[in-house]
């Protein structure tokens, strides 16, 4: 594996939580949830075809492959039933956007944890 500053590539991540399926017996659970939240995390950061992107208002990142995957921050409007960047509605966005991410979690503020 290629380490680049002490983090991993998606490949790598994935290839060690399936390693450490096989000797999970000698983790602790607070790193058994530590390894699954990072699964979870790493899930999120994935890109997803562009048809499954959400129409609930919820801002994403976009991505047009055929334009040398430059990325745009988009949501749906909708009010009145169109994808928007900035408030402003994107002509072609059907047609040419090709992937979508979510927006990771904002961050908390120092003290204060992630749960619910």
């Amino acid at each position: 594996m290629t380490h680049n500053h002490n983090t991993l590539s998606n490949e790598e991540a994935a290839v060690l939580l399936y390693r450490l399926q096989f000797s999970a017996d000698t983790l602790t659970l607070q790193q058994i949830e530590a390894l699954r939240m990072g699964a979870e995390a790493l899930r999120a950061l994935t890109w997803r075809p562009i048809e499954t992107a959400p129409k609930d208002g919820a801002e994403f990142v976009a991505a047009y492959a055929r334009q040398g995957f430059v990325k745009q921050l988009v949501s749906w409007n909708i009010v009145h039933s169109y994808w928007q960047s900035k408030g402003e509605w994107i002509p072609g966005f059907s047609s040419n956007a090709t992937h979508w991410m979510p927006l990771p979690a904002a961050p908390q503020p120092q003290g204060e944890s992630n749960e619910r």
